[in-house]
């Protein structure tokens, strides 16, 4: 779990949303995971339970929910 506590933080920070909530607008809910298997690439985020993504540095986390709000407001527009 190296940083993964940092990481959670930084994403709930972002994100305006505590750790178990969800954002306002209802996109974003922040759970937080124990093993994942995945402890050389940690921190790691699982992405809707199917895509894991690793060594998420601050930088890393602000691009993927960036690039997550992106996507949703492209397939949004008509």
């Amino acid at each position: 779990m190296r940083d993964g506590g940092k990481a959670l933080a930084h994403l709930c920070d972002k994100l305006g949303a505590e750790v178990g909530g969800t954002t306002a607008d209802g996109m974003f809910t922040v759970q937080p995971g124990e093993c994942m298997g995945a402890c050389a690439d940690a921190p790691v985020v699982l992405v809707n339970d199917r895509s894991m993504c690793s060594f998420m540095s601050h930088e890393k986390l602000d691009q993927l929910v960036d690039g997550l709000r992106q996507s949703a407001m492209e397939k949004a527009s008509p």
